[in-house]
């Protein structure tokens, strides 16, 4: 059996932590550990891992940091895990109680890849909660294969390919770390799998305000990632201004026909956003 490390960062979610908590430490599987990364939290979020931790001190460990973003806040739980197994997940997705077990059978079956499982929504009240579903749908598909990149809410991989690699990139980037990190396995030598038929199911935004600033950090956290790879951006920019412009006729195609409107206005704001963080880079500004 492999030992897991389940590593979560969290930011000032105090309202819904404790029953977070509970869901990852109440699992089927008995060979884990749980690393919560407390990152910068303003709220009762110190408290209540503390209270956590005490209550669970054979398994959960709390590392308080300040980094200010997911992808350094991963590394330093992943820097302090013992597992051979790294499964990371988030704060606003609510796990089943035979989710680590049940990844890790998916990592075995896949031959030591990475795995990516299905994302489920927790709700899909508000068009914004359903626009940002239909966006995870088109990038991971919905039948199981082989994918360039998946988002870190059920993920699972070996600690060493993930050493191996740098883990996540130190940058405060506030979106699209983990596609960047991806990439990097990817180019390491390590296939990347969806694989549905384990569920979890994610609390999206559901105002118009933060996914809209998601949206333009997401933009400008691709220019960011692209001239870490390459030299420069300009083909990459240009590729997401012809793109945002043919978006009324792509979108029917990837969206419910209620969600069009929508789904154009945020194709404009995560290109004009794709844009403006070039035109920073060619001054000499700083994108993240």
């Amino acid at each position: 059996m492999s030992r897991v490390s389940v590593i979560v960062p969290t930011h000032n979610r105090a309202a819904s932590l404790r029953e977070h908590v509970e869901r990852v430490m109440t699992q089927t599987y008995s060979d884990y550990e749980v690393i919560y990364v407390n990152d910068s939290s303003t709220d009762d979020t110190s408290a209540i891992l503390a209270e956590c931790a005490f209550r669970y001190a054979d398994r959960l460990r709390v590392v308080n940091a300040n980094c200010g973003a997911p992808g350094p806040a991963r590394n330093a739980g992943a820097s302090v895990a013992r597992g051979e197994l790294l499964l990371f997940t988030d704060d606003d997705v609510a796990v089943p109680n035979n989710w680590v077990e049940k990844m890790v059978e998916c990592f075995k079956r896949h031959g030591g890849a990475a795995v990516c499982g299905g994302i489920a929504p927790a709700a899909m009240r508000s068009d914004i909660e359903r626009y940002l579903h239909y966006r995870i749908l088109g990038s991971l598909g919905k039948a199981a294969g082989k994918i360039h990149a998946a988002p870190m809410m059920n993920f699972i991989v070996s600690r060493d390919a993930f050493n191996k690699v740098g883990g996540f990139l130190d940058a405060p980037l506030r979106a699209a770390e983990d596609w960047e990190l991806c990439r990097r396995l990817r180019d390491s030598g390590v296939e990347i799998f969806f694989d549905p038929g384990v569920e979890v199911e994610h609390n999206y935004q559901s105002e118009m305000g933060p996914a809209q600033r998601r949206m333009r950090e997401a933009g400008a956290a691709g220019v960011y990632i692209w001239l870490q790879h390459h030299r420069g951006a300009f083909l990459y920019t240009m590729y997401s201004l012809v793109r945002c412009v043919l978006s009324p006729f792509w979108i029917p195609f990837r969206y419910p026909m209620n969600l069009y409107a929508l789904a154009v206005h945020m194709e404009y704001i995560f290109a004009e956003a794709r844009l403006i963080a070039y035109l920073r880079h060619l001054n000499g500004k700083p994108i993240v």
